[in-house]
């Protein structure tokens, strides 16, 4: 358990920051800065979602997000209309975030059920 933080060279041979936070029942979230200073969350390997996207998820809404950060500009500096539109109501994060990592396919519509499921797959200790 604990944060870990790296530089690495991407593909391009551009460095790129990580930080990963590993909760003590194994949980592991990997933060991710890139070239742009966008800041990114990998749930899994391959994929990833924009830290503001996953923090409106979880139910935070964009002003309580740069109340709290050092340098909010950063962050304002790459919203581009549709995050400002997904950013709107943690049920639009919400569905973002479910089409992105948990949708098998068709246009899912924002429910309860889907709620549980997304925390019980990314958000629930496993053991």
């Amino acid at each position: 358990p604990g944060i870990y933080y790296r530089s690495e060279l991407d593909h391009n041979g551009i460095s790129v920051y990580t930080g990963t936070i590993i909760s003590d029942w194994g949980g592991r979230l990997e933060l991710e800065i890139d070239r742009k200073a966008r800041i990114w969350a990998r749930v899994s390997r391959k994929q990833k979602i924009s830290i503001l996207v996953l923090l409106s998820a979880m139910g935070l809404n964009l002003k309580e997000i740069l109340y709290n950060v050092c340098y909010p500009e950063i962050f304002l500096s790459f919203l581009n209309d549709k995050d400002k539109k997904i950013l709107g109501s943690k049920e639009n994060a919400i569905m973002e975030f479910y089409q992105q990592f948990a949708c098998v396919g068709g246009d899912p519509v924002f429910s309860e059920s889907l709620c549980k499921e997304l925390k019980k797959k990314f958000f629930q200790q496993k053991c």
